[in-house]
Parts: C-alpha cells; structure tokens; sequence
C-alpha cells in the first residue's frame, strides 16, 4: 500500500497483481473502513458503518464494471479480474473520503488518477486512450444524467395541466 500511495507508477509497473478476487477485496478494506467509519462518526451512529463499507464495495463493483466495458470500446480484451485488480488499487483513496467538504472530490481525483496509472503501467495502455476511458463514464453519465433530468422536468410539466 505504501509503494501504492508515494509512487503510484513503480507500483503498478513493477509489482505482481493481486493473486485472487480475495486478495483484490481485502486490498481495498483498511482504506473503505477508514471512509466507513469517518462517514459513520460525522452522522453519529455507529450502525452507519456497515452501510458506509457496503457502499465502498459497491462503488468499487460499479466502478470496476464500467471499467471492463468501456475499456472494450478501446479495443481493451481484459478480464474482470484484471479491471478489479486496477480498481482496487485505486481505491486506496477511499481514506480521504470521509474529510468533510473536501474528502469526496479530492478522492475522486485520485482514485481517477490511480486508475490512470494502471491502464497506462499495468495494462501499457496509450496514455491518450488512458484520458478517454477515464472520461467516458463521465461523459457518459452526465449526458444520462442531463436526459433524466429534461424527461422528469417534461412529465412534472404535463402533471401541472391536469391540475386547476
């Protein structure tokens, strides 16, 4: 993790992957307890954590699927095992998440910018490939997002016709 967090490059560059979906999850558990209980602690129930750890595994699930898929786009033929690799590397951040106002940006940065360096390290992926397939699900979702929006904004406008 310490070669992970100072010198994300020669981390995954060099270091063997993680040997098994085991090893992948417990990777990702000191920082998604940390979040955990940080986020548990600012609401002030203590029940808190187990949703808060259940939420990091399931944004790590999320973020590891659009990872395999849009990776596909790219002409990328991995495995989930290998994009849950990369995935739960860049979760180490998940331990600044829970810092208020500024925890959750700053751990999206980095967690894109440790997903960066494993497409480009470990997968030795065109960096420029590396930039759009980090920024897909983004586009993506915002557009999603912006349409989902328009459609609940069309049907609370026709809802206001059949009121007097």
């Amino acid at each position: 993790m310490r070669l992970l967090l100072l010198k994300p490059p020669e981390f995954f560059a060099d270091t063997l992957p993680l040997k098994n979906y085991k090893e992948k999850l417990l990777f990702v558990l000191p920082p998604a307890l940390v979040f955990a209980v940080g986020m548990a602690f600012q609401t002030g129930n203590p029940l808190a954590v187990v949703l808060y750890l259940l939420g990091a595994y399931a944004g790590l699930g999320l973020w590891t699927v659009a990872l395999k898929y849009v990776l596909v786009v790219f002409g990328e033929k991995r495995t989930f095992e290998d994009a849950l690799h990369i995935s739960s590397c860049a979760a180490a951040p998940l331990a600044v998440g829970w810092i208020p106002l500024v925890g959750i940006p700053v751990m999206y940065v980095l967690v894109s910018l440790f997903t960066f360096f494993g497409l480009v390290f470990y997968f030795k992926m065109d960096k420029g490939a590396a930039t759009a397939a980090l920024t897909l699900p983004v586009v993506v979702l915002g557009f999603g997002g912006a349409v989902l929006s328009m459609v609940f904004l069309w049907l609370a406008s026709i809802s206001t016709l059949f009121t007097k």
